[in-house]
C-alpha cells in the first residue's frame, strides 16, 4: 500500500477523475445553470446547448480530506484555480497553478490601461442611461476625453516600436 501524505494537496497525481453528465433528470439545478451558461454567454443555440449537455460530461476531481469527507472539483478548476476545503474553508496547497509572476512596471502599466478602459465604457454607460444636465454631460465628456488622452499615451509606452515624442 503506498504511503499517505495527511495534508491533501492538489497535485497531478492526486484526485481520481470521474465523468457526470448533467441531465434534466438527475441533476436539474446543474443542468439548467450549465444550460444558461451555453445560451447566454457562450452563445449556442438552445438545440446546439442540448446536444453538448448531452454528449459532453464534466470531468469531476474527487479528493478525500482524512477523517472529514469526500469532495469533487471540477478539473478545469482544480488545474489552475485555488482550491478551498469545503469542510474547513481552508485553501488546498495546489501544485498545479504556476508561480505568480513577479511585479513588473510594464504589467502594471497594462493592467491599469485595461482598468481605465473599463472605467471608461462604465462611464459611457452611465451618461447614456443617466439623467444629468447638460454641464454635468459636458464634464462627463471632458473626463471621458481625458481618459482617452491618458491611454493614448500610455499605449505608446506598452508598444517600444511606437514613437514616444508625440510628434
Amino acid at each position: 500500500m503506498q504511503l499517505i501524505d495527511k495534508e491533501l494537496k492538489i497535485t497531478e497525481e492526486e484526485g481520481d477523475v470521474i465523468e457526470i453528465y448533467l441531465t434534466k433528470d438527475k441533476t436539474p439545478v446543474a443542468y439548467q445553470r450549465k444550460k444558461y451558461e451555453l445560451l447566454h454567454l457562450c452563445g449556442m443555440t438552445e438545440e446546439e446547448a442540448d446536444k453538448y449537455l448531452l454528449e459532453t460530461p464534466v470531468p469531476l476531481e474527487l479528493f478525500y480530506d482524512l477523517d472529514v469527507g469526500l469532495f469533487g472539483v471540477d478539473s478545469e478548476a482544480a488545474a489552475c484555480c485555488d482550491i478551498f476545503n469545503p469542510y474547513s474553508g481552508k485553501p488546498i496547497p495546489n501544485a498545479n497553478i504556476p508561480e505568480p509572476l513577479p511585479p513588473s512596471p510594464r504589467r502594471t502599466v497594462d493592467r491599469i490601461i485595461g482598468e481605465l478602459e473599463d472605467l471608461n465604457t462604465e462611464l459611457d454607460n452611465a451618461w447614456k442611461e443617466g439623467d444629468f444636465t447638460t454641464e454635468e454631460s459636458s464634464l462627463i465628456e471632458d473626463a471621458r476625453y481625458d481618459i482617452e488622452e491618458g491611454l493614448t499615451k500610455l499605449h505608446k509606452i506598452t508598444d517600444p516600436d511606437e514613437d514616444l515624442s508625440g510628434d
